[in-house]
């Protein structure tokens, strides 16, 4: 569950939400925290050989990369909050 501006958004899909969310706060703000996960960056502008089934378009030629638990995309989120000192809660259900 993410809240932002009061409004709450739910969905039973961890990577669905996750990729919105990143949407929501902007890919290429994300992208300058040069974040990695999985070895590889957050977010890319290429496909990776490994981890390219699960990098999602998030549009403007860039992918996320997906790769990884509820709990640590809540920790990633977390961070990029934080980072960009955003009013955004972020709750895992």
């Amino acid at each position: 569950e993410i809240k932002i501006d009061g409004q709450d958004y739910t969905s039973s899909n961890a990577t669905k939400l996750f990729v919105d969310v990143i949407k929501f706060i902007g890919v290429e703000r994300v992208a300058e925290l040069n974040i990695v996960s999985c070895g590889i960056p957050l977010i890319d502008i290429k496909k990776d050989n490994k981890y390219g089934n699960t990098q999602k378009d998030v549009g403007n030629g860039y992918y996320l990369n997906t790769h990884s638990s509820t709990t640590q995309k809540k920790k990633i989120l977390d961070r990029i909050i934080a980072e960009l000192n955003l009013q955004i809660q972020v709750r895992v259900m």
